[in-house]
This record gives structure tokens, C-alpha cells and sequence, in this order.
């Protein structure tokens, strides 16, 4: 009976531990769908090349479904980057630099639902070690629908790493989808920990 108990218990300690491998892997580039695009841009290419410091070398940038197709905007050229196209729906892009030290990685989409990828990446963020939140300090969106600004925690792995996550209104999708944004910044911004923190040209809000 000893045994049988030992037994089942190790299986279900085995198949928790599957099911958390599988829900940590990133999910794969789609042909149909743009929400698992992004997620594969954020797990696969931003966060590893950004808060794991891997090699842009060693980055999944070569493959059927991830690749260079050519195109390029100011976005990724202001970082220095040479985007690739991640997927076929959503026509999303990722490019990886460094700015002085700090290492960047931008994703733009286009032609799919904001608010959809708004949610699967905020999934993607959420399987990280580094527990991004929002920051304390809270500002308008501007002329976006949505702006995440998340901090990883404090205590975490990566507390200087920052995400911008900014969305549009539906009209606007085959124009811009979403802009995002990780770096992991020389040191913790205060916005992070602190209200009412003024941010560039960003409104405060109320």
C-alpha cells in the first residue's frame, strides 16, 4: 500500500511538473493566429535576449516561421536592430539591440486585434521570474486606447527591467496593433515604487 501511495504520489508530482514545463515553453509562431506571434516574440526572442542574456546569435531567428523578411521601420532603426518577422498573422516584427550597456528588444504588430495582443503578451510577461507589475505611478494613455508601463519586482532577478506595452483603438490596428518595449535599465526608475512621478512628456494621472 506504502508503495502504491509513493507511486501515485510521485506521478502526480511528475505530471505538475510537466504541465508547469509546458505552460513556461514559449508558444509557437502561427501561420493563422497573431496572438501566439507575440507571445513567441516576448518568450523566445525579447526576454531571453534582454533579461537572459543571450546572444543575439543564439536567438530562434532562423527558422521556417522566423525570419528576416525585409522590412524595417524607425522603431528598429533608432536601436540599431534588423527585425524579424515572427509568424505569418499579425504581421508581427522583433528586433533586438543594445543602447550604450543597456540591452533593448521592440515588437511591433499590425492588422489583428490590440486589446487580443495586448492579453497575450501580458501572458508571456506573466511566466517570468521577474513578476513585472504595473508602475505606482500611473499616467494617461495619450492618443493609444491602453499603455502598460510594468516594473519587474524589486526583488527579483531583473529589478531595473521595464516594459512599455502601448495599444491602440480598433480603427487603428492595420495602421498599429501594439508597440512594445523591454530593457532592462541601469537602475530601478522611481515610477516604479513611487506615485505621481513625472516620465518624459507622459500626463499624470489623476
Amino acid at each position: 500500500m506504502r508503495f502504491h501511495l509513493r507511486l501515485v504520489a510521485g506521478l502526480g508530482l511528475a505530471l505538475a511538473a510537466s504541465c508547469a514545463a509546458r505552460a513556461a515553453d514559449p508558444q509557437k509562431p502561427s501561420l493563422t493566429s497573431a496572438e501566439p506571434n507575440v507571445a513567441y516574440a516576448v518568450s523566445a526572442i525579447c526576454a531571453p535576449f534582454v533579461l537572459d542574456d543571450i546572444a543575439e546569435s543564439a536567438l530562434p531567428t532562423s527558422q521556417p516561421l522566423v525570419r528576416s523578411d525585409g522590412w524595417s521601420e524607425p522603431i528598429f532603426q533608432q536601436l540599431g536592430a534588423k527585425p524579424i518577422r515572427v509568424g505569418f498573422a499579425g504581421f508581427v516584427h522583433v528586433g533586438v539591440g543594445v543602447k550604450g550597456t543597456q540591452r533593448q528588444c521592440e515588437m511591433t504588430a499590425k492588422h489583428a486585434d490590440p486589446q487580443a495582443l495586448r492579453h497575450a503578451v501580458l501572458d508571456a510577461l506573466a511566466l517570468r521570474p521577474e513578476h513585472f507589475a504595473p508602475t505606482k505611478s500611473r499616467y494617461l494613455p495619450g492618443h493609444f486606447a491602453s499603455e502598460d508601463m510594468l516594473c519587474a519586482a524589486a526583488d527579483s532577478p531583473h529589478p531595473s527591467a521595464f516594459v512599455m506595452l502601448s495599444s491602440p483603438a480598433p480603427e487603428e490596428k492595420d495602421r498599429i496593433a501594439i508597440l512594445f518595449t523591454l530593457m532592462d535599465a541601469r537602475s530601478r526608475m522611481p515610477s516604479c515604487d513611487q506615485a505621481g512621478v513625472k516620465m518624459n512628456f507622459r500626463a499624470l494621472a489623476p
